[in-house]
């Protein structure tokens, strides 16, 4: 039986007043054509430049138009605009109000339903939550005690804003009979003094590589001012499962930092492991790797280590290691091979390593290829070796080890 929640209220639905004596009207004027969810009138493919708005409909058509729908390989995600809880800040000429729990959903479930009435194949995004705080409160309750007293949460029942965003979710889409919310998103960026940054020194080095395990361990203890475990991928599970079931979970910004050092190639590398591992559906890295750097190189070796497009499998494998902050091991099945990636987060040490294959059948040579700080400008194919129940290998200090194990279809 599912547990009865809170009913939904809307008690502060009202118009922060944003800076005091400010009017972002003329700014609004100035700088932005209006945004509306619906046209209500017949689409044009091209709209005159000197239109009064802009109508996100139309724009869903206008891309259909091009690409095909979503389920026929055209834009298949559309995110409802991003880091809501910041638009007082990263905006504040055009909406200097803070967005309260209200303003969240409303404007969220209007631009939803615009987008699946043009392509109901399309999959969406929300609420695209920036932060730690943002998975707990709206802006509303920082008002001026920095959320001591949460008023927009209290009016709503005590409930996080994430559970309460998936319940108002859900509650709309069973009385409409059509989905809004297909995937769970929200950004993350370790907490920690440095870390998500190109610092790199041997303290930040080693907390950038502690600081992935935010993404999934529910003993690690957040070493920065959360100073409590963040769980984060299965913390959203657990929200999913009470709150809207079946709706998948995504991080839609991450950077694990580091810049040109070989810790950045690490912790990506061990994040992408993670994400797999985990079933996090989709993950963005914010921005882009530089090609050639070591973040770069890390979603290469996954996704293309020996330069022929052979990818990392899409079936995750278990796979356990007895010395995981020293050297983790992913694994996974793809099409006519089980694949490992060793990490070895040590960056001064190389580790001679057992690798057992369980019930994986090797039936022919398992290939090596290797990313390492001793040429970070390539990955390296190894000698082939020999399969057998285990394999006897070293792995380098600070190197990525991916191993292709031929398997029978």
């Amino acid at each position: 039986m599912r547990e009865r929640r809170p009913q939904r209220r809307h008690g502060l639905d009202h118009h922060d007043p944003g800076v005091a004596g400010y009017d972002p009207a003329a700014n609004r004027q100035r700088t932005s054509v209006p945004s509306l969810p619906r046209k209500n009138a017949p689409f044009v493919l091209n709209p005159d430049s000197g239109s009064a708005a802009v109508y996100q409909d139309e724009w869903v058509n206008h891309l259909r138009t091009l690409f095909g729908s979503a389920g026929a390989g055209g834009v298949g995600f559309y995110a409802i605009d991003n880091e809501p809880m910041l638009w007082s800040q990263t905006h504040r000429d055009v909406h200097p109000a803070r967005v309260g729990y209200d303003e969240l959903a409303r404007t969220y479930l209007q631009y939803a339903a615009a987008v699946k009435s043009v392509d109901p194949t399309a999959q969406l995004l929300g609420p695209e939550s920036c932060c730690w705080t943002d998975y707990w409160d709206s802006e509303l309750d920082r008002g001026t005690d920095n959320f001591a007293t949460q008023p927009d949460r209290n009016a709503h029942g005590g409930m996080p804003l994430i559970p309460w965003f998936l319940d108002a979710a859900r509650q709309h889409d069973a009385a409409t009979g059509t989905r809004s919310l297909d995937v769970l998103t929200v950004h993350f960026y370790p907490e920690a003094r440095g870390v998500a940054t190109d610092t790199s020194n041997p303290d930040i080095d080693a907390l950038r590589m502690r600081a992935t395990r935010a993404l999934w361990d529910p003993t690690y203890v957040d070493e920065s001012w959360i100073k409590q475990p963040v769980n984060l991928i299965p913390r959203l599970k657990s929200w999913v499962a009470a709150e809207y079931p079946g709706t998948r979970v995504g991080i839609t910004e991450y950077n694990m930092g580091g810049g040109d050092s070989p810790s950045a190639g690490l912790a990506e590398a061990e994040a992408l492991g993670i994400f797999g591992r985990e079933g996090v559906y989709i993950a963005t890295y914010w921005t882009a790797p530089k090609p050639g750097s070591p973040a770069w190189f890390a979603f290469r070796m996954y996704r293309n280590a020996d330069g022929k497009q052979g990818t990392f499998g899409s079936q995750s494998v278990r796979a356990t290691s007895s010395a995981s902050d020293t050297v983790s091991v992913f694994a996974s099945k793809g099409s006519g091979y089980v694949d490992l990636i060793l990490i070895n987060k040590d960056l001064q040490a190389a580790h001679n390593l057992t690798v057992g294959l369980g019930k994986v059948s090797a039936v022919g040579p398992v290939q090596r290829f290797q990313y390492s700080d001793a040429n970070s400008s390539a990955i390296v194919r190894l000698a082939d070796t020999s399969a057998s129940a285990s394999l006897t290998l070293e792995v380098p200090r600070a190197s990525i080890t991916l191993l292709r194990v031929p398997v029978a279809h």
